[in-house]
């Protein structure tokens, strides 16, 4: 086997350098098939008043969405075992008897038709944010139970891709009744709330964390001290998750670990990668099916129960990946390496985990955070005020700007790079980020006054070059020359129809990152320090020898002129009918 290149302690440090004074606390794992090494820093606790916890790798940490990855490692095993319902198997017979739900058979838009495989795909149908239907707030049984059970019947036509927290509550219901537990429905509601909770839990901890020897992971808070999650610096309270009851709503997050308890099931997946050989938890088959083997006509493959597949800013590598985020919460857990097996990283896959308790601080002395992206309109509107904005697209919301689901944004305020654009101001009617030309019309504007107002605004400065890091930006903002905002992917426009950016630049907006992005980042470190991969060694030539003869021979070596000519031309033949034959 090649010599690996990327040194884990590139990765380590990188990350230390990236979050040390940026974050409240942070515990990291990187290993790969040579073993495995650690970095914290910062705290867990920082309550005024009580003593400071560290954060360390052995602190308990609620990594939200990671917990998708373990639900379907879960679900994976239970559903390519003998008798067990497949990935193709509709989920209406495995759902609670009196969960009444559109009948199966009726067409593969109700209910009872969804596939296991387009829940762990996030291709179902359910989409947690709509105008369409209802979907609960939090995902406890009675809120599900409600869900499936609207009257008209849920019908679920719309089966791109649309990330779903339901969806994957869901199996908290459906692993344990397709593991063999008996659902009494004459028992009161919290009865068997807690009983589906119990008996999920213990499916994750058996298949999951049992299988490497790991006890220590669980839904329901820990007595230890834990890591509560803060908004950096970490001078107010900070959210104390273990007050809520994740234990009941587990399934798409819910779980309590530590980087320690995460570390051996990332080191036996990877294991699994790297020799094609079953492991603990998965075999090397179930493993391949969750990588996007499960459905060969989707290109790209599509993972079950993670998020990518392929890295996004270094074609060539994996990055099987899946991160989580909430309040005060930010986690990556990751198997990266080369597509190839081949340099620079022929020792891979490496794998990855890093716990976060606070956002990450993207903003210095001269930027303000707290934009988001408008998924009605398309806009980019500041959200630090109570004041969300009237939407030119009206519907959902009360009609404002609807942010829900976006990432955070940081814009450069009064000061900003040189060759940056100025003349951007924020409109303190509809919160839009806008151009300062004329004519421009505002969505909150009135007959009186229809322009956007900028009066209470500072200036913002806009890059169009890219400046900041690959991974830390989002390109395709683009202007509006009718209504005068910034928009991404368009909408409906305040001056009427659709937003009209053909006059446009492009625009890159510097993001709020996360756990997956610094992993990324760091991983794509160390890979820029491996030596270039030595020339690939031409392949032998099968006719050298041949060649050999013919350079070599000689008239000295035959009786007479005739003699050697009769050879010299025998060989010539032969070489170019051996060159025929070879290409």
């Amino acid at each position: 086997m090649s010599q690996q290149c990327v040194d884990i302690d590139v990765v380590l440090s990188y990350v230390d350098q990236r979050l040390t004074g940026q974050v409240v606390g942070y515990a990291c794992c990187v290993g790969s098939a040579a073993g495995s090494a650690y970095t914290q820093g910062g705290n867990a606790q920082q309550e005024a008043g009580k003593p400071v916890q560290p954060f360390l790798a052995a602190t308990k940490f609620s990594p939200a969405s990671v917990a998708k990855a373990l639900t379907s490692l879960s679900a994976i095993q239970l559903l390519t075992r003998p008798g067990s319902p497949t990935l193709d198997s509709p989920i209406g017979d495995w759902l609670p008897q009196d969960w009444i739900v559109a009948t199966a058979g009726t067409g593969a838009t109700s209910v009872a038709e969804i596939k296991f495989q387009e829940l762990l795909s996030h291709r179902s149908g359910i989409r947690d944010a709509t105008d369409t239907y209802t979907t609960p707030d939090f995902q406890e049984f009675v809120p599900l139970r409600s869900f499936f059970n609207q009257d008209p019947p849920l019908l679920l036509t719309d089966k791109s891709p649309s990330y779903s927290n339901v969806g994957f509550a869901l199996f908290r219901i459906l692993l344990p009744l397709v593991d063999g537990m008996q659902d009494d429905i004459t028992q009161d509601d919290a009865s068997r709330a807690a009983k589906f909770a119990d008996a999920y839990e213990s499916i994750v901890n058996q298949y999951v964390f049992n299988r490497v020897g790991v006890t220590g992971a669980s839904t329901s808070a820990p007595q230890a001290p834990y890591a509560l999650g803060y908004t950096y610096p970490g001078s107010t309270p900070g959210y104390d998750w273990a007050k809520y009851p994740l234990h009941l709503t587990a399934g798409a997050g819910g779980w309590w670990m530590s980087i320690d308890d995460i570390q051996p099931v990332l080191d036996d997946l990877a294991k699994v990668s790297l020799t094609n050989v079953d492991g603990h938890i998965l075999t090397a088959e179930q493993w391949n099916q969750m990588q996007g083997a499960w459905n060969q006509q989707l290109n790209p493959k599509v993972p079950l129960g993670f998020d990518n597949l392929i890295s996004p800013n270094a074609p060539g590598y994996t990055w099987i990946q899946k991160d989580g985020g909430d309040t005060g919460v930010s986690a990556s857990i990751a198997i990266f390496g080369s597509t190839t097996g081949s340099a620079p990283v022929a020792n891979a896959p490496f794998y990855g985990a890093l716990f976060i308790n606070s956002d990450i601080s993207a903003t210095g002395p001269n930027q303000q955070s707290g934009w988001r992206y408008c998924h009605k309109c398309g806009a980019l509107v500041y959200t630090g005020n109570p004041a969300k904005g009237k939407c030119p697209a009206g519907g959902n919301n009360n009609g404002d700007h609807d942010t829900s689901g976006s990432s955070t944004y940081v814009l450069d305020l009064n000061v900003g790079d040189a060759g940056a654009q100025r003349g951007w101001r924020w409109c303190s009617n509809c919160q839009a980020l806008c151009f300062t030309s004329s004519p421009s019309v505002c969505s909150a504007g009135s007959t009186a006054q229809p322009s956007h107002e900028f009066a209470s605004s500072g200036q913002y400065f806009l890059d169009q070059t890219g400046g900041a890091k690959a991974l830390e930006r989002q390109d395709g903002w683009l202007w509006c020359k009718k209504c005068q905002v910034m928009t991404h992917g368009g909408g409906p426009c305040a001056a009427g129809s659709s937003h009209d950016t053909s006059s446009s630049g492009d625009y890159f907006i510097q993001w709020a990152i996360g756990a997956d992005t610094v992993l990324l980042e760091a991983f794509e470190a160390a890979v820029a320090q491996c030596p270039p991969p030595p020339p690939p060694t031409p392949a032998p030539d099968p006719c050298q020898e041949i060649r050999d003869e013919l350079n070599n021979i000689s008239p000295g070596d035959f009786n007479n002129p005739a003699a050697y000519e009769a050879a010299r031309v025998k060989l010539v033949a032969a070489l170019a009918q051996c060159e025929r034959l070879h290409g």
